[in-house]
Parts: C-alpha cells; sequence; structure tokens
C-alpha cells in the first residue's frame, strides 16, 4: 500500500502454522482497520493444512512467505526481514484485532517519540467465538493523557514476573528493533518475553488502556504446551539475569 499524508507506514506480520481454519479472520480484521496504510505480511512455518487455500482470495492485499517449520520466532523474524514500514506490528493468525487498534497505537507513538514499543489490553475468546471474561494485563503507570494511556512503570521488573505483553497487541518501532534484535529464534516458546524484556531494558513501553485483541483460546494453543514453556522460560530468564547491563530509568519514571 503506498503512503498516505500523515501516516507512517505499519507492517504487520502474521506467522501461522496449521491455521487454516482462523488465518482469514486475522487478516480480515487488518484489512478492517481504520488506519489504512499497512501492509501485511503472512508467513507460513510449514502448514500442512489448507492453509494455502484459505490464503487465495487475500493473495493480492497480502505477502505471503513460505518457510519449512523453524517456529514463530523464526517466522516472524522473516516477516521482519522482508517488511518496510518504520513500525512493525505482531498479529497471532488464531487472534483478532478490534476496531481502531492500530489508530490508538499510532496517535501514543505520534505523542512519545521515545516509546520503543506500545501494546495493549486483551479479551480472551473461546474456540467457538464465545467470549470469556476480560483480562486486565500490565502494571500501573503514570497517566500520560486524557485517555488513560500510561507509560509502564517497572517495565522490566514487571516482565521478570509475568509476561503481561500479549504479542497480537504489540506494535514496535523498527528502530528499537534495530537496536536490540530480533526474536531468539532458538526458543521455541517464551521468544516475545524475552524480546519484550530487552525492549523494557532500553525503552519505555506504552500501554493503550483499552482491549485491542481478542485472544483466541483453543486446544492448538502452544502455550497450553506447559513442559515446552517451563523449559524455555528457563532459557529465557538465564542471559538477561547473567548479563542484565546498566538499567536506566526510562521504565522507572514516566
Amino acid at each position: 500500500m503506498s503512503q498516505m499524508s500523515g501516516q507512517e507506514l505499519v507492517s504487520v506480520v502474521i506467522p501461522t502454522h496449521n491455521n487454516a481454519a482462523f488465518v482469514s479472520q486475522a487478516i480480515e480484521s487488518v484489512l478492517a482497520q481504520s488506519y489504512r496504510n499497512h501492509e501485511i505480511i503472512v508467513v507460513d512455518d510449514g502448514s500442512t493444512d489448507d492453509t494455502r487455500q484459505a490464503l487465495k482470495p487475500y493473495l493480492d492485499k497480502i505477502t505471503y512467505i513460505f518457510q519449512e517449520n523453524q517456529g514463530p520466532g523464526a517466522a516472524r523474524n522473516l516477516g521482519i526481514r522482508r517488511s518496510r514500514g518504520a513500525y512493525i506490528a505482531f498479529l497471532d493468525a488464531d487472534d483478532v484485532w478490534l476496531e481502531g487498534k492500530l489508530d490508538r497505537q499510532m496517535q501514543f507513538f505520534q505523542g512519545h517519540q521515545d516509546v520503543g514499543l506500545v501494546f495493549g489490553e486483551l479479551e480472551h475468546w473461546v474456540e467457538r467465538g464465545e467470549r470469556i471474561p476480560t483480562e486486565r494485563i500490565g502494571g500501573s503507570g503514570s497517566v500520560v493523557g486524557s485517555n488513560g494511556d500510561v507509560i509502564v512503570k517497572d517495565a522490566f521488573k514487571l516482565l521478570l514476573g509475568a509476561c503481561y505483553i500479549l504479542t497480537s497487541t504489540v506494535v514496535i518501532r523498527r528502530d528499537c528493533l534495530n537496536a536490540i534484535g530480533e526474536f531468539d529464534e532458538s526458543l521455541r516458546a517464551g521468544q516475545d518475553r524475552h524480546l519484550w524484556l530487552r525492549v523494557a531494558r532500553k525503552y519505555p513501553i506504552g500501554k493503550v488502556e483499552q482491549i485491542l485483541v481478542r485472544k483466541r483460546s483453543h486446544e492448538r494453543n502452544l502455550t497450553l504446551k506447559s513442559k515446552l514453556c517451563i523449559e524455555c522460560r528457563i532459557r529465557t530468564f538465564e542471559p538477561i539475569l547473567d548479563d542484565p547491563g546498566p538499567l536506566n530509568d526510562h521504565d522507572l519514571v514516566a
């Protein structure tokens, strides 16, 4: 999509693996955004189901890339490398964005040029499409606008306790990614938390106090594979805690 006046290009990276039943809804939720200057990059991480068939109606609206199965970190990194935007947004193929998501986050960036990453709230959505109670995420912060958006205080320390940032809610600046590096492809789970920790070490993190995403809960969620997640969590923390580096005051003051 061509550059629109006053709008930075946002690259939306959607990794998918055997999500033929859901991926079209994810794409439609991006196409429905009022923020129009975006490109959609779908990275098929070795799907063996009908994903290619499900994507056929969208091939003139997306960039489609296939790779042998390497995990979500590698799929997102490939999407990042093929993207052109000054901002990168992530959307898992089984989640959907709500109306106005990109607008709210890009407005946040416009008012806070030093922020590296902006995320938001989510609600769970079971496989049948039925909503279940909203989950509030993130810590308290200092109000930075009349709409209640915040710079999260103690972002790094909070992330050591819990991964309160859902990947599908995240928009990150490309120059932030250039400075800290991409997802760790050796982690088959928890690579998102590992990246957020690295961001929080160097940049302020912003939070939109609004539900931006419906996270679909179903039996194939990677997060349900508890043994894998525990192993990767240990591997995530080891390099961070072994060499935490100097923490600046970005995540301590608004």
